[in-house]
C-alpha cells in the first residue's frame, strides 16, 4: 500500500493536512509587503510593495535601513562615480534577452485581473503564456528592473564612506565564460573601488565589488549576498549595506574585502531551492576565486528571507566546493520545505501568492484547484521549483534541514548566526524553530537571536554591525577555519518596545515567550491553522463564530516540546461551507479542567503597509479585516465569497499575542456552557514525546484522546509504523509489530481497546525493545472508527485520524 493510494497525508505536530498530495512552499519575491521603518525590517526583495501584480511599479522603493545609508552618503560631494552608469538589464523590448540591453522587462499580463474577475479557472499570470518549470524561470539571465542613473550613482557613492574618493563602474555587455574574460574587466592597483555590475554567467547575474589598490595576490575575504532583482538589490536593498561594510573594512585594514551580489539564478521563481543554480555558482566561483584573489576559506554570507535561504545554502550545499563560508547570517529563512507545505494557509497569507508565482497560475493555492494537466497547485510548485513532487526527495535534497546539508555545514565548520522572528506572515515561526532545533541537535556552531512579534525581518542595523566585525576579523586571520566569529550556544531574546510609528525592539527579560499564530477568519477553499509555541503540555482555546452567529470552540494542546499545529480547516470541516465563513472571536489559555486561566489579546500586522500597524484589542475583540492580497478577494472566489464574509471582503489574519489578563467569571461561564454544548466540536488530541532519541535507548511516550463526537463509539487505538523505503504499514499491539500491505486481517491495536473512551490512551511508553522489530521509518499515533480491527484501520487511513510521533533514528 503506498501513501497516495490511501490518501496518506502525514503531518508534523498536531496537524492533519487537507490539501491533496504533498506540499511545498516556495518563497517568491516576498511581494506585497514593504519594509518597516525604525527597526529596519528588510523585506528582502525588490518587489516589496503593496498590491498584486498590476500594482507593480516601475521603480522599487528603498528599504528604510538602506535609505539611511544612502542618505549618509548623499552629501559626499568629493566622491567621484564614473564609468557605465546607464544600468544594464540585458533585455531589449521587442527582442527579449539582449546582452547589454537597457530596457526593463515586463513580467505580468496586463489583462490578468480581467480574467480573475471573470472567474476563469486557469488564469496565467505571466506575459507570453509563460509557465515556470525547473531550471526555466523568468528573469534569470536578464533583469526586469532598471533603476535610474541617479539612484544607481547614489548607491555607488556609499563606497566612499570613510575616506575613499572614487568609484569606477564597469558593466560588461557580453557574458563571461573564462578567467580571462573576468580578468579583463578589473584594473589592478587603482586607488578606487571598482564595481563590475550585471555580469552574465550562464543563466545568472552577478556583481563584484573590488577594493581600492586591488591585487590578485592579497587573498581577500568575500562578503556575499543573494536577492531577487540584481539591479534593485544593488540599488535599494543589500547593495548599500555591502558598500557600507566594505568601505569600513578597507578603512580599518588597508586591504579590504570583495563583495558579491547574485540574483540566485532568477529574479522571479527560482527561490534558490533548485540544485542547478548552485552548480552554476560553484563554476562561477571556480573562475572568481583565483582571478580575483579570494581566500577560499574566508567567505561571509548573509540575507533575509530568500536571501537567508541562499546564505545557508551556499554554506551547506554539497555542490559548492570552491568557496567555504566561515560565517552564515540568515534572517527568517524558509527551511523545512515539506513541513512548510503543511502550513500553506491563511494563517500565513503571504505564502499563498508564492504558489501563483511558482506555478504561473492565479489562485493555485485553492484546495480544489487543478492545473490543466490535473496537478494540484502544490505538486505543480514542487515540479516547477525542484523538478519533483516527491516529498522524500525534497526532504533529502532541497530542505535546509536535509541531513546532507547539515553534514556539509559541520564539515565546513561554518558558524551560523540565526536571527528568527515570530508572527511572520511569510515564514511560520514553527518552521524557523524546527530548523533551529535541528541545528542545535546536530551540533552546528550556532548563535541565535529571537525577535518576538517582529514579523518578516530582523534588526538590520545590529546585523550589519555583526557582519562588519566578522569581515574585519577574517581579513587578517591566519586560521579562518577556527576563527571565533560567534558565541556558540548563546541565545538572546528581543520583543517590541514601541509598536507604532518607528518600530523599536528591546532585550527581553522573559525568554521563551508564548506565541500563537492564528487566522482572523477563513472561508471555503482556503486552509487555516493555529500554530502555537508555548510551555510543555499547555492548553489553549480558540472560539470561532460563523455568519449565523453560532460559536464553535477548538482546544489546542501543546506537545512535550511546547509545540502545536492545529488544522482548523479539518477540525471544522462540517461547519464551513460555500456560503459560510468562520471568524475568530476570542482566545484563552485553559487549565487541565478547561477553565480559562487568562484571556489572550493579540495584535495584527499589516504587511501591506509601509509601517507595521499594530492594533491592540482590549476587552471584547472588535475584529477588523486586513487586505492580504487581491488573489484572496471575491475576484478569486466570486460574489458568493464576498457575501459570505460580509463587510470583510478579504481573507485576513491576526498574529498574536501582545498581552493577557485573568479571564473574567462571565467568560468562564460562557466557556463552560460552550464546551458542554452538543454542537461543540473538540478535536482529537495526539501527543508524543521522545524521551530518549538514541537508537540504543529509544523511548517515547504517547497519548491519544478521541474527538468529542467519537467518544464511546466503537473503534480502536493504534500505534502505526510506516516504512517509506519499503512502502509498508505496520501496527503495534503492545508486544509485537504486524506488517500488512492491505486492509485485511492481521491488524493489531493497543491493548485490544474496542470502545473509544474519553480518556483514550495516555502515558503509554514505547521503548527500544518495543521498536526493535520495526525497520527504519515513521511512527504515528491514531485511532479508527469501526466494529472490527480491519474496519477501524481502514477508517484511520481514509479519514487521516493519525499524527506523526517521530522518525526513528537511522540504524
Amino acid at each position: 500500500m503506498n501513501r497516495r493510494s490511501i490518501g496518506f497525508k502525514p503531518s508534523t505536530g498536531l496537524s492533519v493536512m487537507m490539501l491533496t498530495g504533498s506540499m511545498l512552499v516556495g518563497y517568491s519575491n516576498c511581494s506585497n509587503f514593504e519594509a518597516v521603518s525604525g527597526l529596519s525590517l528588510n523585506s528582502s526583495g525588490p518587489e516589496a510593495r503593496r498590491g498584486g501584480p498590476l500594482a507593480f511599479p516601475g521603480e522599487a522603493r528603498v528599504s528604510p535601513y538602506s535609505q539611511s545609508i544612502l542618505d549618509s552618503a548623499s552629501g559626499n560631494a568629493s566622491c567621484a562615480v564614473s564609468g557605465d552608469l546607464d544600468v544594464s538589464t540585458h533585455y531589449k523590448n521587442g527582442m527579449g534577452l539582449s546582452h547589454g540591453g537597457k530596457d526593463p522587462a515586463p513580467i505580468f499580463r496586463d489583462d490578468l485581473w480581467g480574467d480573475i474577475a471573470n472567474r476563469r479557472e486557469h488564469v496565467r499570470i505571466f506575459v507570453n503564456g509563460f509557465i515556470p518549470s525547473v531550471d526555466n524561470y523568468l528573469s534569470s539571465d536578464y533583469d526586469h528592473f532598471k533603476p535610474d542613473k541617479a539612484s544607481f550613482e547614489a548607491a555607488m557613492k556609499v563606497l566612499c564612506h570613510r575616506g575613499a574618493s572614487s568609484v569606477i563602474v564597469t558593466q560588461p555587455a557580453r557574458p563571461i565564460a573564462s578567467a580571462a574574460d573576468l580578468r579583463a574587466l578589473i584594473q589592478p592597483n587603482v586607488d578606487a573601488f571598482q564595481v563590475i555590475h550585471a555580469i552574465l554567467f550562464r543563466k545568472n547575474l552577478f556583481s563584484l565589488y573590488i577594493p581600492p589598490n586591488w591585487s590578485p595576490d592579497k587573498q581577500y575575504a568575500l562578503l556575499f549576498n543573494s536577492g531577487y532583482s540584481l539591479n534593485s538589490n544593488a540599488t535599494n536593498y543589500e547593495g548599500p549595506v555591502i558598500g557600507h561594510i566594505l568601505a569600513d573594512a578597507y578603512a580599518e585594514t588597508g586591504v579590504g574585502a570583495v563583495g558579491m551580489l547574485w540574483n540566485g539564478g532568477a529574479s522571479y521563481n527560482s527561490f534558490t531551492f533548485s540544485d542547478k543554480p548552485y552548480r552554476d555558482l560553484n563554476d562561477f566561483m571556480r573562475i572568481v576565486v583565483p582571478t580575483v584573489g579570494l581566500h577560499s576559506q574566508k567567505g561571509v554570507a548573509f540575507g533575509t528571507s530568500r536571501g537567508g535561504v541562499t546564505a545557508l545554502n551556499v554554506s551547506s550545499h554539497p555542490d559548492i566546493d570552491q568557496m567555504r563560508f566561515a560565517l552564515s547570517y540568515p534572517t527568517v529563512p524558509a527551511s523545512d520545505i515539506s513541513f512548510l507545505g503543511t502550513l500553506f494557509s491563511t494563517t500565513f497569507p503571504y505564502l499563498l501568492s508564492t504558489m501563483d508565482y511558482a506555478t504561473g497560475y492565479a489562485a493555485a493555492w485553492r484546495i480544489g484547484y487543478r492545473t490543466p494537466e490535473g496537478q494540484t497547485g502544490i505538486d505543480k510548485m514542487f515540479l516547477s521549483l525542484v523538478g519533483t513532487a516527491s516529498r522524500d526527495q525534497v526532504d533529502a535534497r532541497n530542505s535546509l534541514t536535509a541531513d546532507r546539508k547539515v553534514s556539509r555545514l559541520l564539515a565546513n565548520r561554518t558558524q551560523v548566526y540565526f536571527e528568527l522572528s515570530t508572527h511572520d506572515g511569510m515564514v511560520p515561526t514553527a518552521d524557523q524553530f524546527r530548523m533551529l532545533n535541528k541545528y542545535r541537535r546536530s551540533g552546528v556552531p550556532l548563535e541565535t537571536r529571537i525577535n518576538y512579534f517582529v514579523g518578516h525581518g530582523g534588526d538590520n542595523d545590529a546585523r550589519a554591525r555583526f557582519i562588519r566585525d566578522a569581515v574585519i576579523k577574517l581579513i587578517p586571520s591566519t586560521r579562518p577555519l577556527t576563527e571565533r566569529l560567534i558565541q556558540a550556544g548563546r541565545t538572546t531574546y528581543y520583543d517590541i518596545e514601541t509598536a507604532s510609528g518607528d518600530i523599536k525592539t528591546r532585550a527581553s527579560s522573559t525568554p521563551n515567550l508564548m506565541t500563537m499564530e492564528v487566522p482572523r477568519f477563513f472561508a471555503p477553499q482556503a486552509m487555516a491553522q493555529v500554530v502555537t509555541l508555548a510551555g510543555s503540555r499547555k492548553r489553549f482555546l480558540t472560539i470561532w463564530k460563523d455568519t449565523l452567529g453560532r460559536k464553535f470552540p477548538l482546544i489546542t494542546n501543546t506537545s512535550g516540546d511546547g509545540e502545536a499545529v492545529q488544522d482548523v480547516t479539518a477540525d471544522l470541516a462540517g461547519i464551513i461551507s460555500d456560503t459560510n465563513s468562520l471568524e475568530l472571536e476570542k482566545m484563552f489559555e485553559l487549565d487541565s479542567g478547561n477553565r480559562p486561566l487568562r484571556r489572550i489579546f493579540y495584535e495584527t500586522s499589516d504587511l501591506g503597509s509601509e509601517t507595521l500597524q499594530v492594533s491592540l484589542y482590549p476587552g471584547d475583540l472588535a475584529l477588523e479585516s486586513i487586505e492580504v492580497h487581491k488573489h484572496m478577494t471575491e475576484r478569486t472566489y466570486g460574489a458568493d465569497f464576498g457575501r459570505s464574509v460580509g463587510k470583510h471582503a478579504t481573507v485576513a489574519y491576526g498574529l498574536l499575542e501582545a498581552s493577557s489578563r485573568a479571564a473574567l467569571p462571565v467568560e468562564e461561564l460562557e466557556i463552560t456552557r460552550l464546551l458542554a454544548s452538543p454542537t461543540a466540536l473538540l478535536p482529537a488530541v495526539y501527543d508524543c514525546t521522545v524521551i530518549r532519541g538514541a537508537l540504543a535507548n529509544f523511548t517515547m511516550e504517547g497519548e491519544i484522546v478521541p474527538a468529542r463526537e467519537h467518544v464511546n463509539q466503537k473503534g480502536f487505538f493504534y500505534v502505526a509504523g510506516y516504512d517509506p523505503n519499503g512502502k509498508k504499514w505496520y501496527s503495534f499491539d503492545g508486544q509485537r509489530w504486524t506488517m500488512h500491505d492491505d486492509l485485511g486481517g492481521g491488524i493489531s491495536a493497543i491493548g485490544g481497546v474496542d470502545t473509544l473512551v474519553p480518556a483514550g490512551v495516555r502515558g503509554r511508553t514505547f521503548t527500544n525493545a518495543d521498536l526493535r522489530a520495526f525497520p527504519n521509518g515513521e511512527i504515528y499515533l491514531g485511532y479508527g472508527l469501526g466494529t472490527s480491527l480491519a474496519d477501524s484501520w481502514k477508517d484511520l487511513l481514509d479519514n487521516n485520524r493519525y499524527k506523526l510521533c517521530t522518525r526513528l533514528p537511522a540504524r
